[in-house]
């Protein structure tokens, strides 16, 4: 059975003119390493574009950016200010500061991790399927 848990959280995306935003973050039991964050059109390098945008990152980068600035790749999640968390986000078209509140954050993971507890999420992949998906199997 997959599990979705949606949650929109508030955001500040943080440069020479600071917006307000709406963050939709995303987890799903059938892909439990990952979690999504949705960022709407307005917030895009391209804004004319009336496309959301998504970054996807391992669920444990989030977690552990809670404590300590983590990640090496495109996104680096960590703590700014006391009670807020940043997520740096590092793109092909350029890089944004994102700040929310920590507790927020938490209590979105929080809720990932009732769903599928850590260390358990290679039994919540269906294996079968995700091999014939990598292998470009349609049928």
């Amino acid at each position: 059975m997959n599990h979705l848990i949606e949650d929109v959280v508030e955001a500040c995306i943080l440069g020479p003119a600071p917006q307000m935003i709406r963050i939709c973050a995303r987890y799903a039991s059938d892909d439990p390493l990952a979690l999504t964050l949705g960022f709407p059109a307005r917030a895009s390098v391209r804004p004319c574009e009336d496309v959301e945008t998504e970054w996807t990152a391992a669920r444990d980068l989030f977690a552990a950016g809670l404590e300590a600035l983590s990640g090496h790749g495109d996104i680096r999640v960590g703590p700014w200010e006391e009670g807020y968390t940043q997520i740096q986000i590092h793109g092909t078209e350029g890089c944004a500061l994102v700040v929310l509140r920590t507790d927020e954050l938490a209590r979105f993971l929080d809720r990932t991790y009732r769903a599928v507890p850590a260390g358990e999420e290679s039994s919540f992949i269906d294996c079968p399927d995700t091999v014939a998906e990598l292998l470009g199997d349609r049928s």
